[in-house]
């Protein structure tokens, strides 16, 4: 019962990651032509580095980065584990760290919509943003397909 209901969220989620890409794709070009456009000076870059927002997307980027190494961490601790208890539990700690992740770069990509919104120079986020969303989409089949195979 819980299998259908971990699809449809995983479905959902990479319509979600689809349309992401997207809107970012599509601001790509507004944001490097106004980049072009406009001149900043070094004070003003100073004052936007300490704005609440500008420092969300940098904690939420460490928070990702966290995410992954604990990850890698419980998967090979999953895999070198002898018993059946500690296997599972890594496993499912693995899993809680993926989830985690998705929801803190769902949390990142709002976060660099909301600075363009705004008019923030938000390209410093955009590029990896991009990257963390690309390799999402890369690898949530293989992740929806072993968590259905390993509950079935």
């Amino acid at each position: 019962m819980r299998m259908p209901r971990a699809r449809a969220f995983f479905r959902g989620f990479r319509f979600w990651i689809a349309a992401t890409l997207v809107a970012l794709s599509a601001s790509v070009a507004t944001t490097d032509t106004t980049i072009a456009s406009k001149s900043s000076s070094p004070a003003r870059a100073t004052h936007t580095n300490d704005l609440p927002i500008i420092i969300e997307a940098r904690e939420l980027l460490e928070t990702i980065e966290q995410l992954r190494v604990e990850y890698v961490e419980l998967k090979a601790e999953s895999e070198s584990a002898q018993d059946a208890d500690g296997k599972a539990v890594a496993e499912l700690q693995a899993r809680r760290r993926i989830v985690d992740r998705m929801r803190a770069v769902e949390a990142l990509v709002a976060n660099v919509l909301e600075q363009q919104e705004r008019g923030l120079d938000e390209s410093g986020f955009l590029q990896e943003t991009r990257k963390l969303l690309w390799a999402l989409d890369r690898r949530l089949p293989s992740f929806i397909d072993e968590v259905s195979s390993e509950n079935a």
